[in-house]
């Protein structure tokens, strides 16, 4: 066991091998375990996990929380799903964001897509019924199927274009500022949160689309850092940002992320789901995908209602500027953009209790809400 605080919260790291220990030591320190959840702690003792708990000192209060974030060592890509069982209702949301050298799918979960044939544009009301066609997706396979919505090669630092106008897509941050490159609206979030103390990092983002050097950390626990050779590695702390004034924590998400990865190789996947209560009894393992085929952001309606020359006409006259209903539907309809920045930009929240597997880190970044 180790002890610590971190932030506003007091973390111990805990790991037994005797069933029922470790829920009796997290009742006795006043940690909430409710009973439903005693049998997944024992299953996880069981297969050697170790377990994270977090709870807010007691000089903080919620709104000091923060999101946090666990590295491991390895590669075990799987989010403890058994877990996220505790406290949850009958369907539990989840967009996942895997940041990897690969496309990433579900193992052992099943993998859905929109069926585009049936995806419609009415011209009249600008609205499709995407959202219709993906709630059938998350209905399939008793609730337990997830859609990827978003795969791309090069999505954090290179420009990406509206396939039908050929203009950049547009990163918003949650001030309104728009960027066409997914890094930099991650490095101006970062700083209207007050978690950087300025943007200048954002220029050693330039020209990594394409740089086939390895990312490495070369300093160890003690501090004591290596030469990093140019030619092949890049150092990790040139990507990180510069803390905030008062803090020694650094904006380093991209940097941690990226450690051990080629950035021209690196791909960015979301994965969203619905899941349904039965589909938390087992945790979400990944894998690569068989074929490493992109997943656009754009999908093209394949039906039209509402098309007449009168509705356009009359549409476009009420709004008196930009494009008239036709134009926007052959823009395509955009799935996700945003919810991918945000997913790059956030460090993820973990529940009271993480478990993590010992010795292993998972490339996975995930978001979870009820």
């Amino acid at each position: 066991m180790s002890h610590g605080s971190a932030g506003p919260y007091e973390i111990v790291v805990l790991r037994s091998e005797e069933p029922g220990a470790l829920t009796e030591w997290l009742q006795l320190h006043d940690y909430a375990i409710q009973d439903d959840i005693t049998p997944v702690i024992d299953a996880y003792v069981a297969e050697g996990f170790d377990f994270v708990a977090l709870r807010l000192v007691p000089s903080a209060d919620v709104q000091q929380m923060r999101p946090v974030r666990v590295v491991q060592e390895g590669a075990v890509p799987t989010l403890p799903l058994r877990m996220v069982a505790a406290g949850s209702g009958a369907r539990t949301a989840i967009s996942l964001f895997v940041i990897a050298e690969a496309r990433y799918t579900t193992a052992n979960f099943y993998e859905g897509a929109i069926r585009e044939e049936r995806l419609e544009y009415d011209f009249a009301t600008g609205l499709s019924n995407y959202a219709t066609l993906r709630d059938e997706v998350f209905e399939a396979n008793g609730q337990q199927t997830f859609l990827a919505s978003y795969a791309q090669k090069g999505a954090l630092f290179r420009q990406s274009n509206n396939p039908t106008t050929s203009t950049p897509v547009v990163y918003r941050t949650a001030a309104g500022s728009g960027y066409v490159k997914m890094a930099d609206a991650y490095v101006e979030q970062g700083f209207a949160n007050g978690e950087a103390s300025s943007t200048s990092c954002a220029a050693a983002f330039d020209g990594l689309e394409q740089d086939k050097r390895r990312v490495v950390n070369p300093c160890d626990e003690d501090g004591a850092c290596r030469d990093v050779d140019p030619i092949s590695e890049i150092d990790a702390r040139t990507l990180a940002c510069d803390a905030p004034i008062g803090s020694d924590l650094a904006l380093d998400d991209i940097a941690v992320a990226l450690t051990g990865m080629h950035p021209a190789d690196v791909w960015v996947t979301r994965l969203d789901a619905n899941l349904g209560r039965d589909a938390l009894q087992a945790d979400l393992d990944l894998k690569a995908h068989a074929g490493q085929s992109k997943r656009p952001s754009f999908v093209t309606p394949q039906v039209a209602t509402s098309t007449t020359c009168e509705i356009a006409g009359a549409a476009a006259a009420s709004t008196g500027q930009g494009r008239t209903p036709r134009e926007r539907a052959r823009l395509g309809m955009g799935v996700g953009l945003l919810a991918v920045l945000l997913g790059a930009l956030t460090r993820r929240i973990l529940r009271l209790v993480r478990e993590a597997r010992p010795r292993n880190t998972s490339a996975v970044q995930g978001k979870v809400g009820a």
